[in-house]
């Protein structure tokens, strides 16, 4: 039995917002955040969210979630915890792709979103990465 299975992935929602022209040296903020919601009638299928935002102040935002729907065959919460992990790295490239190709424009400075690390991942309260 196949232990992670991907069933569908879809881009449900993405803003851009341009303000200002590039400002040179300037901070740019990633943040990512996930949530996961179980299906009733299968209890190891999983929809997971992927929601990603970047800001350069003053001169973009963007928003992105990706959505996935996964089966998880797991036999323990360390199992499930490592399987959960995988399904985001499913998603993730999905954003940092987007991303990219919104700010590859003439007159600006594509944005490149440094991969996560997820050898450092611990969960939280708030399901920030």
């Amino acid at each position: 039995m196949q232990k992670l299975k991907v069933e569908k992935i879809w881009i449900s929602d993405f803003s851009y917002k341009k303000e200002l022209p590039e400002i040179k040296n300037t901070k740019i903020d990633f943040s990512y955040n996930y949530s996961l919601r179980q299906n009733k009638g299968n209890m190891n299928r999983y929809w997971v969210k992927l929601n990603a935002n970047c800001i350069q102040l003053e001169c973009f935002e963007m928003k992105m979630m990706v959505n996935g729907i996964f089966v998880l065959n797991y036999e323990s919460e360390d199992e499930f915890n490592s399987l959960l992990i995988e399904a985001i790295k499913r998603l993730e490239p999905f954003v940092r792709n987007q991303f990219f190709l919104m700010t590859n424009n003439p007159g600006s400075s594509p944005v490149s979103i440094p991969e996560i690390n997820f050898s450092s991942y611990k969960k939280n309260k708030n399901n920030n990465l």
